[in-house]
């Protein structure tokens, strides 16, 4: 669990500014938990008006702004979920009669909150109040790669499997979106249509300081991994309550309008340490989710039967918000090859083990039967795939300047949602199908069931066991047996309606939506629709490129005359070009170079911004497409290793070049690291490119550890830098 940077203790100055989210009570917050379950089949406009039905109404909204304003506080975003107000902690301690203690993001109350009298029983709960870190990241630094994962689990190992589909995660880390773009290169996949979405002023490009950035990587890629065709939607929030449930609800409006069909959470909390009025309101936004449409997957975390309340504490518990009942959570198994097929047994090693027990404070559902059920209460996991880390997938790091070993629970999780958005538009329909907990414990038998191996605490049985749960999915048979959409009907609302793919926006009538982000073709720069209403190209870690004008939730528009305008929700323009065409139409990219440009469709390019300070990157080890196929992933003691199989090896410690690999023709290096860039020569300085006689069979690149880089076939140097360092 990562620790607050600041003091948590000493009384918080009066005058500190608090922002706070109250969540509203549903009409019926029965039929609202009942709901995922209950709108299985309907139609996107049925469940819609389900999610409505129970929606506060109108009264608890007007009571809960008149009491803030009483208080003394601004009600910046009256919504139908939840009111949010802004005002200082002495208000905030006198309206819900706590003390609060610490500043910045260690401030919290001394005690639970006390919901006023005054509220009417309209107030589910009031989060922001305390501000430090709730959730940690269920990720541990080997290594199967997409085609493996696909095989593993009889799923689609197509290089568009999950067109059309969108798969949201959950972070409460920025990252770099550059390592999926090394991740795409080295494994051969095409870098996918992306999306980041900041929740509550949360900086998507900015890591949390607790390596934070390798789990939001890690899911990312493993998204990539097994659903290369899907649309990504990252979802960044501050690491509090208040920050998971804005996620969360902002997810339930977004299910519809943005077409999300699974969504993935890495991050969890104690159960036990998750406070009651904090849980009634993060289930309640996650049942909206799930009613909506999408089914929602969690990770059980990394523990075993226990959960992590410090850097070295643990605590017999299950992890939050895995234990809902709204949520798929997801167990962990280590898998492994063998002439008869793959077989898997529970996680627990060294590393970590799978997580899994029973709730304590939900009771077991009325789908949860069968083999190994047992007891009144919820018993998580529900199911479980690959998690260990010795076996996991290779996961590109910017960080650690090269490829490093993932797994976890936190990989367990993205590769479920991933193969569940496949294995629905296998079947013709990209629309998520909600609640899907029936339809797992009615069908055994498209699971595999493991019976070997333990989370450290529970072994792993026949039938559902807490190691594993059901086992892993069968997904070639599951597929067919999962809940089916009453409409098929994509909203056109999404980014894509509006022209928006992974590389280009195309000209017409539809605005693009904000969060909605292109990249260049090489995946180094990226041009980003914000939420504050701004286009901003970013690329080699930073910020390139900014248009003028800001209004949150503003959008994109291009034209068919190739004008290109960011719009206000008012319809004001905020910032626009001026040339025009009358070719019929335009689109909107990003070169390798880094300029953004709109060209007309007869090749005229209108406007570009003329690619600004887009300077070589920083060290990566990106490799194009061919030279580094998705295979297994060691991690010797002095540096990783990436292989793809006999005589093709890449190494990589320290800084490390973007090596391209020749097909018998000239070779050729684009370095990225500062110290050196050259075009691969003879071991003769100076000689013209080294053409062997081989191609690249046989071929070894290694940088050693003194900086050389240097190409070998057997034991003969073909080529050296000579670098040191």
């Amino acid at each position: 669990m990562p620790a607050p940077a600041d003091a948590t203790v000493g009384a918080t100055p009066g005058d500190t500014a608090v922002d706070l989210t109250l969540v509203l009570r549903p009409v019926d917050p029965a039929a609202l938990t009942a709901l995922p379950g209950a709108t299985t089949g309907d139609t996107a406009d049925q469940r819609a008006d389900a999610v409505a039905a129970v929606a506060p109404v109108e009264d608890a909204r007007s009571r809960a702004r008149t009491v803030l304003t009483d208080a003394g506080f601004t009600v910046t975003d009256p919504d139908t979920w939840e009111v949010e107000a802004h005002g200082t902690a002495a208000q905030a301690e006198a309206l819900f009669g706590v003390d609060l203690v610490g500043t910045g993001d260690g401030m919290h109350p001394t005690a639970e909150p006390t919901l006023p009298q005054s509220f009417g029983g309209s107030v589910v709960a009031v989060l922001g109040l305390d501000v430090r870190p709730a959730l940690a990241h269920a990720a541990v630094p080997a290594g199967y790669g997409p085609a493996t994962l696909a095989s593993a689990y009889r799923s689609s190992g197509s290089a568009t499997a999950g067109a059309g589909a969108t798969v949201a995660t959950v972070q409460f880390s920025g990252w770099d979106r550059n390592d999926l773009s090394a991740y795409a290169a080295a494994t051969g996949r095409k870098l996918p249509a992306l999306d980041q979405i900041a929740v509550d002023g949360a900086d998507p490009h900015r890591g949390d300081g607790y390596q934070g950035e390798t789990e939001v990587a890690l899911d990312q890629q493993a998204l990539l991994a097994v659903a290369p065709g899907a649309r990504q939607r990252v979802y960044v929030t501050p690491n509090s309550f208040q920050g998971s449930y804005d996620a969360y609800s902002r997810i339930a409006d977004d299910v519809r309008t943005a077409g999300i069909t699974a969504v993935s959470i890495s991050w969890g909390s104690c159960e036990t340490q998750t406070p009651a009025g904090a849980r009634a309101a993060l289930d309640a936004a996650l049942s909206r989710i799930v009613a909506a449409g999408a089914t929602v997957f969690a990770a059980t975390g990394d523990d075993g039967a226990r959960c992590p309340t410090g850097p070295r504490t643990t605590i017999r518990d299950v992890s939050y918000p895995a234990s809902s009942p709204a949520v798929v959570a997801v167990g962990g198994t280590s898998l492994s090859k063998t002439k008869a097929g793959w077989t898997e047994s529970g996680w627990s090693n060294s590393l970590g083990a799978g997580g899994g027990g029973t709730s304590s404070a939900y009771a077991r559902p009325a789908w949860q039967t069968g083999t190994g059920i047992t007891g009144t209460k919820r018993m998580l996991p529900d199911v479980a795939a690959l998690a260990d880390p010795a076996k996991g997938p290779a996961v590109y790091m910017s960080t650690a300047h090269g490829f490093v070993l993932g797994g976890g629970t936190s990989l367990a999780s993205p590769v479920l949602a991933g193969q569940l958005a496949v294995a629905l538009t296998a079947r013709g329909c990209a629309v998520g199908v909600g609640d899907v907990h029936q339809a797992l414990y009615a069908n055994p038998t498209a699971f595999r069931d493991v019976v070997t191996g333990s989370n450290g605490t529970a072994p792993a049985t026949r039938g559902w066991d807490a190691a594993t749960g059901l086992g892993s999915p069968k997904w070639s048979a599951l597929g067919r047996l999962l809940p089916t959409a009453a409409d098929c009907t994509r909203p056109t609302t999404t980014a894509a309606a509006a022209g928006a793919g992974a590389t280009a926006v195309t000209s017409g009538t539809r605005t693009v939506p904000s969060g909605t982000s292109i990249h260049s073709p090489n995946g180094q720069y990226w041009l980003d629709v914000q939420a504050d209403g701004s286009l901003v190209e970013w690329g080699n870690g930073r910020r390139l490129w900014q248009s003028s004008g800001r209004a949150a939730g503003a959008g994109l528009r291009l034209g068919t005359t190739g004008r290109l305008a960011v719009v206000a929700p008012s319809g004001a323009v905020l910032w626009s070009t001026s040339a025009r065409t009358a070719s019929g139409g335009a689109r909107l990219t990003v070169t390798d170079a880094g300029d953004v440009r709109v060209t007309a469709r007869d090749g005229a390019v209108l406007w570009h911004n003329r690619a600004p300070r887009c300077r070589p990157a920083r060290p990566r080890g990106h490799a194009r497409p061919g030279s580094v196929a998705a295979g297994r992933l060691r991690r010797p003691t002095a540096h990783h290793a990436l292989r793809r199989g006999p005589g093709d090896r890449l190494r990589q410690p320290g800084a490390v070049p973007e090596v391209r690999r020749w097909r018998g023709g000239r070779p050729s290096c684009c370095c990225r690291a500062a110290t050196w860039c050259s075009r691969l020569r003879s071991a003769r300085r100076g000689g013209p490119p080294a053409r062997p006689s081989a191609g690249g069979a046989g071929m070894v690149l290694r940088m050693q550890s003194d900086g050389n880089l240097v190409l070998r076939k057997g034991t003969t140097v073909v080529w050296a830098s000579r670098t040191r360092g």
